[in-house]
C-alpha cells in the first residue's frame, strides 16, 4: 500500500510539472544572458557530403575528423538539425559553431547565431569523448601557434 501511495504522489508531481502546472520561468535579462556566454572555446565547422561528415577547426582550417557513413551517429543527427534550425530562421548555415565547456569542464556546443546550446554529456560518453578529442587537438594547435 505504501508503495502505491508513493507512486501516485510521484506521478501526480511529475504530471503537474510536465503539463505546465508550474509557473512559467521569467525571461532572463540581457545582463544575465551576457554573463552566461562562455569566454573561451573553439569555432568548428561541419561539412556534410553524401558519404561523410567532416569536422573542421575554423581558426586553422584543419580537418579534425572525417566520419564515414557508419560513424558518428550523434553528429549525423545533430548537424542536420542545427542546420535546419538556421535555415528556418533564414540564417547562414555555413557559419561556425562554438565548442566551449560548462563550469564543470563538460563540453558544450553553442550555435552563436541562434544561441542553441547542446549539452553534450546528455548524449552519452561517446559524444563527450568525440568533443573532448576536438578540444584537445584544437588546444594543442592554438598553443603551438602562440
Amino acid at each position: 500500500m505504501k508503495i502505491r501511495g508513493l507512486t501516485l504522489v510521484a506521478l501526480a508531481t511529475f504530471g503537474l510539472g510536465a503539463c505546465g502546472g508550474e509557473a512559467p520561468a521569467s525571461e532572463p535579462d540581457l545582463a544575465t544572458l551576457e554573463s552566461t556566454v562562455p569566454q573561451e572555446g573553439f569555432l568548428l565547422r561541419f561539412e556534410v557530403s553524401n558519404d561523410s561528415l567532416t569536422v573542421v577547426g575554423d581558426e586553422s582550417g584543419d580537418i579534425l575528423r572525417v566520419f564515414l557513413p557508419t560513424e558518428g551517429a550523434f553528429l549525423r543527427g545533430l548537424v542536420p538539425a542545427l542546420g535546419q534550425d538556421r535555415k528556418v530562421r533564414q540564417l547562414d548555415r555555413s557559419e561556425p559553431y562554438l565548442l566551449t565547456r560548462r563550469p564543470d569542464g563538460a563540453p558544450l556546443l553553442i550555435d552563436p547565431l541562434t544561441d542553441t546550446r547542446i549539452d553534450v554529456p546528455a548524449f552519452g560518453r561517446d559524444a563527450v569523448a568525440i568533443f573532448h578529442g576536438f578540444w584537445v587537438t584544437l588546444s594543442q594547435e592554438r598553443e603551438a601557434a602562440s
